[in-house]
């Protein structure tokens, strides 16, 4: 009977123990702050990596904390597609109650690369979050475990068609590779170049890969240390095979960050106040604008380190800009287009980088 009490005890301490745990993860100095300052994510990005287009609908769970002090009520849910879709374990949470949204991702019909949104609000229409979910969906006639799905040529695949690396620090470097496949009966000749005169970027391959052999192609990005260097870098690779130039392009990417050993001595604290702007059109000229405040609640300042859109839209923020503790300022954006996307490269250390997305709906 005693050993039943302990061990009755022992069980309400480690769920105790556990849920407090569980708070400490989801607790505002830990995870990124949402758009209405109300709801904290665990992350407000997920990617499903590849999937079979005729599997079926696939889920993550978001997990958050309503970090308010008031009581917050769920509203409508307004997915990118119809095949997104949001489920709430509940429709209201407590300040400081922590919660779960289930997202469902149909892949039928869809067949690549594929990002799709699904966005959330409030009862009384203030937007909360964008959460955005993103895969490689493939078809029937491929083979999941095949790993050379990407043709080259008619002798030479690759298992892949993008390097995205993500964060690099200013000054630092990265390496990344992919596997090529010779899948002729003979031997092959293999040129690689970057498309643009890079320099941050090398290729290292071999001249030739033998009859059913594989070889590596290595790219490695060293980034100079300078201010020219912040912000999404993106750069296409060629390949040529036996003297023959092919269609097929590597695409690779990165952002660059500040020095991940300075996150410690900084302090800002960058708060958007929405992550999803509704576009107005302006009748006369037939462009659309529309506008969001950027305000830094921290203690140091909060720089701009880049600052990345479409060619067709000009906004009034700019690299170098530096907003002060307590500064706040109105972005404005305009466009000829009706929908595009901002990204914002800073020195906060929990939110590097910060999308916010224009979109014009006609009423």
């Amino acid at each position: 009977m005693h050993r039943a009490k302990i061990y009755t005890m022992f069980v309400y301490v480690y769920k105790a123990v556990y849920s407090l745990l569980v708070y400490l993860l989801l607790c505002p100095a830990l995870f990124g702050q949402s758009v209405s300052s109300s709801l904290r994510f665990d992350t407000e990005s997920w990617d499903f990596g590849r999937i079979m287009e005729s599997g079926g609908s696939v889920f993550h769970t978001f997990n958050f904390v309503n970090t308010s002090s008031k009581t917050l009520q769920f509203g409508r849910v307004s997915p990118s597609c119809s095949c997104v879709s949001a489920i709430f374990t509940q429709d209201s949470f407590a300040s400081n109650e922590m919660g779960e949204i289930i997202v469902r991702f149909n892949p039928a019909g869809a067949l690549g690369k594929v990002s799709r949104y699904v966005d959330l609000y409030a009862a009384n229409g203030t937007h909360l979050v964008s959460l955005s979910l993103t895969a490689d969906v493939i078809s029937e006639r491929q083979n999941i475990a095949q790993p050379f799905l990407y043709k080259i040529s008619n002798q030479v695949s690759a298992d892949r068609d993008q390097i995205n690396i993500g964060y690099i620090p200013l000054g630092g470097y990265a390496s990344e590779s992919i596997s090529l496949m010779n899948t002729s009966s003979k031997t092959v000749e293999l040129l690689v170049r970057p498309r643009d005169k890079s320099s941050f970027l090398t290729v290292h391959y071999p001249a030739a890969i033998a009859p059913g052999k594989t070889a590596l192609v290595e790219i490695t990005f060293s980034i100079p240390d300078s201010p020219d260097s912040y912000g999404v870098k993106k750069r296409l690779i060629d390949f040529w095979v036996n003297g023959v130039p092919c269609s097929f392009e590597l695409s690779t990417s990165f952002i660059c960050v500040d020095r991940f050993n300075e996150f410690s001595t900084l302090s800002p604290d960058m708060i958007v106040s929405s992550s999803l702007v509704a576009l107005k059109k302006n009748l006369i000229n037939r462009r659309f604008d529309g506008h969001f405040t950027i305000e830094n609640r921290g203690s140091s300042d909060l720089h701009i380190r880049a600052v990345e859109t479409d060619p067709a839209t000009s906004v009034n923020i700019y690299q170098g800009d530096v907003l002060h503790p307590g500064e706040s300022r109105k972005v404005r954006a305009k466009s000829s287009l009706d929908h595009f996307g901002l990204f914002l490269i800073t020195d906060d250390p929990s939110r590097l980088l910060k999308e916010i997305r224009f979109k014009y709906e006609d009423n």
